[in-house]
């Protein structure tokens, strides 16, 4: 057994299916405890994000300051269950600190591959640069941790299917775009500044609201500061610090579900999802797309006033967005069509190409080939159970 395999098992003792269950994210330490676990994964040999950093590290774009880091739920649950299903569980909190543990997985990569060029003149090299080091003021860029391949449990055939108790968790849905809005810059954050004589002086980050439908900047009343002595500060009174707001690309779409997946006499069902940063002008009307992100509540009226009945609706803060099929038109198929081949389908096979082939590199399908094969099997018409042969035959065919 490997020595992170030891201390993985270790900080999962004791776990059980009805802890897990009622667990909350404090009950995986101190957020340091929770950022260090986070990196024993990302730089484990075991699976793909290893090879996605050293990628990331050499990135370089002169039209965008933001690049994500696809993170496989099902290798995050394969090698922490614990971190994973808390991770889905809540979100909100636990991605940001995902993502201070990419820039830290990005520091010590770079520091090894220095180090390795020192001690060997015949490594070629490379220029590399830790992406949202917010601590290096040369650097602006910003990561963003995206997550894909869900298992099936938190897999959503329909809209119809989502309840209210996947409000504030990580779902997958897929559908149809029947509408796209322009690509706008929105103030993400503001920072201010604690002042008057209660406050502290120090200053903190306040976000947009998106479960506002005009994704509201409200200020503060108290500051979120936690002082030395582990009590919170007591101030009320803040200074808006202008230059050093947070500016960010910002899209709303609208998806539909699919025909295919509802009843008879069922009309499709359509759901808002608000797209970040790279995510935006990513897919056009007509795409078949594959989404995950987080269940939002949305209020519906930008005031609340008294006598008037409260509509609260849902959307969905996208984390990763996946076209599918693009314009009803699959990408394999214009791939192999010399004269419908472009570079975009040309790249998506190239991803789903390597997708294939960093599946079966895995040390555990490897050793399991009958059972990987199945697996895929499986993944295809999951509506439809069994039919496991004619499943496999349309796939050798």
């Amino acid at each position: 057994m490997r020595p992170q395999d030891e201390t993985i098992g270790t900080e999962n003792d004791g776990w059980t299916a009805e802890k897990l269950h009622k667990a909350h994210y404090r009950d995986l330490g101190t957020p340091d405890q929770v950022e260090n676990r986070f990196l024993r994964h990302l730089l484990s040999p075991e699976n793909s994000c290893r090879a996605a950093i050293d990628i990331l590290l050499t990135s370089q774009s002169t039209t965008t300051r933001d690049f994500s880091l696809e993170i496989d739920a099902f290798e995050l649950l394969l090698g922490d269950c614990v971190l994973g299903q808390l991770l889905i569980k809540y979100p909100s909190t636990l991605k940001p600190i995902l993502e201070n543990s990419i820039v830290r997985a990005q520091k010590v990569l770079k520091a090894q591959h220095e180090q390795e060029q020192l001690d060997d003149n015949s490594v070629e090299y490379r220029p590399m640069s830790v992406k949202g080091d917010q601590s290096s003021k040369a650097e602006s860029s910003r990561v963003h941790a995206r997550l894909v391949h869900l298992p099936p449990t938190i897999t959503r055939n329909s809209v119809a299917s989502m309840t209210s108790q996947d409000v504030g968790k990580i779902v997958q849905l897929s559908g149809t775009v029947v509408r796209t809005s322009s690509v706008q810059m929105y103030e993400s954050a503001r920072k201010y500044k604690c002042t008057g004589k209660n406050g502290c002086g120090q200053t903190f980050l306040e976000f947009a609201d998106l479960g506002q439908r005009t994704n509201v900047m409200a200020k503060p009343d108290r500051c979120p500061i936690i002082l030395e002595s582990g009590q919170r500060c007591k101030g009320t009174n803040f200074q808006h610090q202008k230059d050093e707001s947070i500016h960010t690309d910002y899209q709303e779409i609208k998806i539909q579900e699919a025909a295919s997946k509802i009843g008879i006499g069922h009309i499709p069902r359509s759901l808002m999802i608000k797209l970040q940063h790279d995510l935006v002008d990513s897919c056009q009307p007509g795409d078949e797309v594959q989404l995950v992100g987080v269940l939002i509540a949305q209020w519906q009226q930008s005031t609340h006033q008294p006598g008037i009945e409260c509509n609260v609706g849902v959307a969905l803060d996208a984390h990763s967005i996946r076209v599918v099929q693009e314009n009803a038109s699959s990408a394999w198929k214009q791939s192999g069509d010399p004269s419908n081949a472009t570079n975009n389908t040309s790249a998506e096979l190239e991803k789903f190409k390597k997708e294939f082939d960093a599946f079966w590199q895995h040390p555990l399908h490897q050793s399991k080939p009958i059972a990987a094969r199945d697996f895929i099997c499986k993944a295809v018409s999951p509506k439809l159970y069994g039919f496991h042969l004619i499943k496999f035959g349309l796939l050798i065919r």
